[in-house]
């Protein structure tokens, strides 16, 4: 019966935030670099001309659905075909977080729930899942394996079905790579046997080698025009700046900040400091929305940043032991794997960062899949604090959070038209 519950509430959050985003699509969609380019190779391109080699598998994925839609007789275009791609998988994503929080790791259904929900409702997240762009497709085969593999027993099946998610995952989008070989094999340390580890890693391996070797292309090989990698421009940064650039970048992943550009001084400092970067749409954007724009979003931000520092201080409020749900003795069966599941998190959050700061760290867009390890990783660090998790706390700051970003979509993105 509680297992029911679990599908139905994972079934809801999948539901809610695939309206969430149904209805947040915007109009303006300046901001997709290349998502109009991969829509016309879904229509028009040979399919040996779109294997690109950092998504080998993403074209092709598109296409099916696509040739799905015209066999429904759909008279639709690729592009929204894609982005419906996209929300979808993002929904899948969440509800199979949600799964593993619950029935893997031992959290409330609340707290589940809000924490699964402050990964859909990250600004990288959200705005790439209503946007025809891979990162968010990728990320609900990660889901899946996270799912799987951090579940009490592994056999051979599990270890086979996990293995096949992240390989797809990793094809659709080659960051997720970080995850997939060095991240997952430690959600399957410390449970006596070594064979399923090793089964996994070698698994992997061959179905990502099998991939490219069909797709007659490597994740090395030089970038081909017909590829769409033409007139691309580079965000790459070295030295001391490439932090800032970091912070910057994973920043956007987490939070929507255009509406600063609304501000004359943000502007300009922006195109002093960062005067490297291409911001082209968002001083666009900054310019069309005006001042008056930044108002409410920089209050919620406010508000936020309070609630944060609120809930991260453990030394506020009374000192009270959880139960054994919230902060799990050594003793509880989710002890091993809470511990298993952060280290993988951080291992993924670090390696990943770590990856972009010599490449691109700026980017908002590579920073997306992070925001999976970052919010798993606080929610499992905060709940081995003895009081556990206040859940009114995490409540609270994912509303907030939300409001914050909807505001960002609804006033902004979503209601300026570009001409």
């Amino acid at each position: 019966m509680k297992a029911r519950a679990d599908i139905v509430t994972a079934i809801v959050l999948g539901a809610l935030f695939l309206g969430l985003y149904a209805i947040t699509v915007p109009e303006n969609h300046s901001e997709a670099d290349n998502a109009f380019r991969y829509a016309w190779d879904v229509e028009h391109a040979p399919i040996h001309e779109t294997l690109h080699r950092h998504h080998v598998l993403y074209i092709p994925l598109a296409k099916a659905v696509y040739a799905g839609t015209r066999v429904l007789n759909a008279d639709v275009r690729a592009y929204p075909v894609m982005i419906a791609l996209s929300m979808v998988a993002g929904a899948v994503a969440l509800a199979f977080l949600f799964m593993a929080l619950r029935q893997h790791l031992g959290f409330s259904s609340e707290k589940a729930f809000f924490a699964a929900g402050l990964i859909g409702a990250s600004y990288g997240f959200w705005r790439y899942a209503c946007e025809a762009e891979l990162p968010v497709v990728a990320a609900a085969p990660l889901a899946v394996a996270i799912y799987v593999l951090t579940g009490p027993k592994i056999n051979a099946l599990g270890v086979l079905g996990a293995a096949v998610a992240a390989a797809i995952a990793t094809m659709l989008d080659i960051l997720a790579i970080i995850p997939a070989l060095f991240a997952f094999p430690a959600l399957l340390m410390g449970r006596g046997r070594r064979a399923p580890l090793l089964i996994y890693v070698l698994l992997l391996i061959a179905l990502i080698v099998a991939g490219y070797a069909v797709a007659n292309t490597s994740p090395f090989a030089e970038p081909a025009l017909a590829q769409g990698e033409y007139d691309h421009v580079s965000l790459a940064v070295q030295g001391p700046s490439a932090l800032g650039n970091a912070v910057l970048g994973f920043g956007r992943a987490l939070l929507s900040g255009n509406y600063l550009f609304g501000l004359h001084p943000f502007r300009e400092f922006m195109e002093r400091v960062f005067s490297h970067r291409m911001l082209r749409e968002e001083l666009l954007i900054g310019v069309q929305a005006g001042t008056a724009s930044a108002i409410l979003p920089f209050i919620l931000f406010i508000l936020l940043g309070l609630v944060g520092i609120l809930v991260a201080d453990d030394r506020l409020g009374p000192h009270v032991v959880a139960d054994e749900e919230e902060a799990p003795p050594p003793s509880s069966p989710f002890a091993p794997i809470r511990r298993a599941a952060l280290m993988a998190m951080v291992i993924w959050f670090v390696l990943h960062a770590l990856f972009l700061l010599g490449y691109e760290p700026a980017n908002p867009e590579n920073w997306i899949l992070v925001c999976i390890p970052f919010w798993l990783g606080i929610i499992l660090i905060w709940a081995r604090d003895p009081r556990g998790l206040p859940t009114q706390a995490l409540g609270t700051l994912f509303i907030l959070f939300l409001l914050h970003n909807y505001f960002y979509f609804v006033k902004i993105i979503h209601s300026l038209l570009v001409p």
